[in-house]
C-alpha cells in the first residue's frame, strides 16, 4: 500500500481524485496535468455538450492525444530538417578540408584570407624601376 505522503489530492471535473505520485514526478508536475486534463473536460462538456463526466473524458482524451500526435509529427518533421541541414553542412565542411589538403599538397594557398591585399603600385616599388614594366 502506498504511503499517504505520496498522495497527492486533485479536483477534476468537479470530484476529488487522490493519485498516487511517482517519485520521479514532482507534486506540482502531477497538480499541473490534472488541471490540464480538468481543463480539457470541461471545453469538451461546453464545446459538445457532453452530458457526462465520461463523455468529456473520453473527447478530451481524444483531443490531447490528437495534439500529441500533432506535436510528435512537428518534433520528427524538426529531427528530419535538422539531420539533413547537419548532413548538408558536414559535406561543405569536409569539402572544404579536402580543398585545404590538396592546396597543401600542392603547395597552392587554398583560404587566401589571411594573407595580406597588395596594390599594383606597391608591386612597382619592391621590382625597381618603373621601366622594368614593359
Amino acid at each position: 500500500m502506498s504511503d499517504i505522503r505520496d498522495q497527492v489530492a486533485v479536483r477534476i471535473f468537479g470530484r476529488e481524485y487522490h493519485l498516487t505520485r511517482d517519485p520521479d514526478k514532482t507534486v506540482d508536475h502531477i497538480r499541473e496535468v490534472a488541471a490540464l486534463v480538468d481543463e480539457k473536460m470541461r471545453l469538451m462538456a461546453q464545446e459538445h455538450g457532453a452530458q457526462s463526466g465520461f463523455h468529456s473524458a473520453l473527447l478530451a482524451g481524444l483531443d490531447l492525444i490528437d495534439e500529441l500526435f500533432r506535436l510528435r509529427d512537428e518534433y520528427d518533421s524538426a529531427q528530419s530538417d535538422i539531420s539533413g541541414r547537419t548532413s548538408k553542412l558536414l559535406g561543405r565542411i569536409r569539402e572544404g578540408g579536402a580543398i585545404e589538403r590538396a592546396s597543401a599538397d600542392t603547395g597552392v594557398a587554398g583560404d587566401r584570407s589571411s594573407q595580406p591585399i597588395s596594390h599594383p603600385a606597391d608591386s612597382s616599388q619592391s621590382s625597381g624601376s618603373s621601366d622594368d614594366r614593359r
